[in-house]
């Protein structure tokens, strides 16, 4: 498989005085520190961080800011924690009536939150090399059709070139029998 390098350009955001790749929209924290903090919406005008962020970094290889990583696990957490409030039964009206012994509420040890099951390295690897090998086998198919297309489109032009010559000559007869 011929891997070829791909040259990444990077460009200054002077809005938001830092670098962005204008291919992904990713935006990085600053010059020196190259991680991704988040991505330039459709107007260009504000960071935002999307979902497939990750996806991206992973793509054109860039390092995510641990910050955004931190963050998105929060969340996570606190969805957890807001559905396990909404699944408690809640009490029949006649069941509050009744007087209930008050009892200190207990304290519940807090659960670690649950960690996603991460992907080996390999099959990443794998799935990223068999990405990168059909889209290189794309990029090199339009490549091959651009330049039949190019050579198609010459040899029309000597096609047009050799019918007016042609329609030229044949006037010309056409004057001297008139």
């Amino acid at each position: 498989m011929n891997k070829t390098m791909t040259k990444i350009i990077l460009k200054k955001l002077k809005s938001h005085d830092t670098i962005w790749h204008p291919e992904s929209r990713l935006v990085f924290k600053s010059k020196k520190e190259k991680v991704v903090i988040g991505r330039l919406d459709e107007d260009g005008e504000d960071i935002e961080v999307v979902d497939n962020i990750l996806d991206l970094c992973d793509k054109w290889k860039f390092k995510i800011c641990p910050s955004l990583v931190e963050s998105s696990e929060e969340e996570e957490v606190e969805e957890e924690v807001e559905e396990e409030v909404e699944e408690k039964p809640k009490e029949k009206p006649t069941e509050m009536l009744k007087e209930k012994p008050k009892e200190k509420p207990k304290e519940k040890p807090k659960e670690k939150p649950k960690e996603k099951p991460k992907e080996k390295p390999n099959e990443v690897h794998s799935l990223l090399d068999t990405v990168h090998s059909l889209f290189n086998d794309k990029t090199k198919e339009v490549k091959n059709l651009r330049d039949e297309l190019a050579s198609l489109r010459a040899e029309l032009n000597l096609v047009k070139a050799a019918k007016d010559k042609s329609e030229a000559k044949l006037a010309k007869i056409r004057e001297q029998f008139a």
